[in-house]
């Protein structure tokens, strides 16, 4: 059972971190359990991930926003903006192929 820590730029990304990753065999990890440790400005989670038989137990650890400044914060939001954005534009070319293979049938 693998059980890496994982450093986030912020820890409320940490259910963001889980649905980026591909299981064993190409599929999801879903988020069997979770819990958070909470420190001063900085938090460490804990998530127990699953998919099929498989396990995997990852820590991750990353700045809360009350651990940010307001400049520090400004610049999250326009950090996870552009990530939306992106996987926004990612989706979409994701299911227009998706719609091509099926006018081909």
């Amino acid at each position: 059972m693998d059980s890496p820590t994982v450093t986030l730029p912020l820890i409320d990304e940490a259910a963001l971190h889980a649905a980026l990753q591909i299981a064993p065999g190409g599929g999801p990890w879903t988020v069997a359990s979770t819990k958070r440790v909470q420190g001063t400005g900085w938090d460490i989670e804990m998530q127990v991930w699953a998919s099929g038989a498989d396990r995997m137990h990852v820590a991750m650890r990353g700045p809360t926003v009350t651990g940010l400044s307001d400049n520090e914060l400004e610049s999250e939001r326009q950090r996870l903006l552009r990530i939306r954005d992106a996987a926004s534009l990612a989706l979409a070319a994701v299911e227009g192929h998706q719609r091509y293979r099926r006018g081909l049938r």
